[in-house]
Parts: C-alpha cells; structure tokens; sequence
C-alpha cells in the first residue's frame, strides 16, 4: 500500500505531472542557502551572550554596543575590596561571561549566588520590602559582598540580578526563557491538515474541481458538528490540494 505524504512532505515539489508522468523542467532559479552564522542579527546575539563588543542590528543610534569589562571594586564600609583580590574578581567575571555558554546557565549562576529575604522592619521609612544577600564562591568558600562588589565584579545590573531571582522555584533552579518559543496563535492545527489530507485522498488524482471538492469537504465538516475553527477556509483546501496534487 502507498504511503501517504506527511504534513512535512508537502512543502517539497516534485515536478511530476500527474498526466503525462515525466518530470517538468523547472524554470525557477537556484537561491544559494544563506548561511545564518554570517546574518548581522545572529553575530550580534552571539557576541552579546559572550560578552564582547557588537554593532546592534536594532539600535537606530548608538549601534555599537561596548564590550562587558570588569568594573572598579566597592569602598563600602565592609571592606569587601579587602575580601576580593582584583586577580579573582577577573578570574570571577571570565568565568561568568566566557565559562556559562548560555543565558540559562548565566542567570542559574546568578540565582545562586543571590539570597531573597524579606525585610526586617524598622523605624525609619523604606518602600523596599526584602534584602538581597550576595556572595561569590572561591575555593570552595562563600564569601558574602556588597550588592556594588557583585554587580561590578560581573558587570551586570540590578535589574537582571532581580529577574534571575525571580525566576528561581523552590528547588532552586530557574525557569528556562520561553521567549521565542510560543506555538504563534495563527498556526494551522495538525488535525486541520490531516482533515484535508483525507479529503483529497479520497479522490482521483484527475480532472479534481477544487471547488466542488471544498464545498463537499465543508458539508462533511459540518454534518461531524465540526466549528468553523475546526476545518479548512477555502483558500487552506486549494493550497494544500496544490501542494499534494502538483
């Protein structure tokens, strides 16, 4: 028995002709595939997660977007410079920027290395209600600082500090970016195309008039109870009939 041509098979032209069998010449020109690495939004991202210097394919001013450097250390009153050897605060910072290979793995660091907790009321006025406890791990020792000898030692801001925070669960790993990987709302339903694949297999591969076929598939849809959500528009029908006949 023939298979039947999956979703994925029909956006492949074949070029046969249903009536004569032979092969047609296709007159449509080669396009060479375009090699993505080259794309100036692909470099850019890549450079971004690694922390060098990139032109910004988005920016409409200021493009050039400068590299990640470690920044001065702190002067606080806890004397955490004192903590901190400028040699392993750079040891820290390459480590964080070349060592993670991904946003995950950066913003699971982050949340690790960062302690919520909520705060402890006193007289004087504050609208910030919790605490964040930083701290480095050096050779095998946690060494708490200040939030500026953290921030500046990654090179990071306090914002994205409270995001990689906010996205930690209770076992304490953080959730994975679903930007980007949404299924896009107009996407046609696999059942919807299966529908159609049915359909036309069930007539011959000639003399098909689309439009009595649609109307016939319409009325089945139908008679199932199906919503119009749930089957094929007209314009979907001919176009997967194309891809599947031709």
């Amino acid at each position: 028995m023939q298979e039947e041509p999956t979703i994925d098979t029909l956006n492949q032209t074949n070029n046969i002709n249903p009536v004569t069998n032979t092969t047609a010449k296709s007159s449509t020109k080669k396009i060479p595939k375009k090699r993505d690495e080259k794309w100036q939004r692909n470099i850019a991202k890549k450079a971004r997660l690694e922390g060098i210097s990139y032109e910004s394919p988005v920016a409409k001013k200021n493009k050039k977007v400068e590299a990640r450097n470690l920044k001065p250390a702190c002067s606080c009153r806890a004397k955490c410079f004192e903590k901190l050897s400028e040699e392993v605060r750079q040891t820290i910072f390459e480590n964080f920027w070349s060592g993670c290979k991904s946003w995950e793995q950066r913003r699971q660091y982050v949340a690790d290395r960062v302690t919520k907790t909520v705060k402890v009321r006193t007289k004087k006025a504050s609208r910030r209600k919790y605490n964040f406890i930083y701290n480095f791990k050096v050779n095998d020792k946690t060494i708490n600082v200040c939030r500026v000898m953290f921030l500046n030692t990654l090179s990071i801001g306090e914002k994205y500090v409270k995001i990689c925070v906010s996205k930690k669960n209770e076992s304490g790993m953080t959730e994975h970016d679903k930007r980007g990987r949404h299924v896009p709302a107009n996407k046609t339903k696999d059942s919807i195309v299966q529908s159609v694949l049915d359909h036309i297999s069930s007539y011959p591969s000639y003399g098909l008039n689309l439009s009595t076929m649609y109307k016939q598939y319409k009325e089945k849809m139908v008679r199932a109870g199906k919503s119009e959500s749930e089957y094929a528009k007209e314009w979907f029908y001919r176009k997967i009939s194309n891809l599947k006949i031709h």
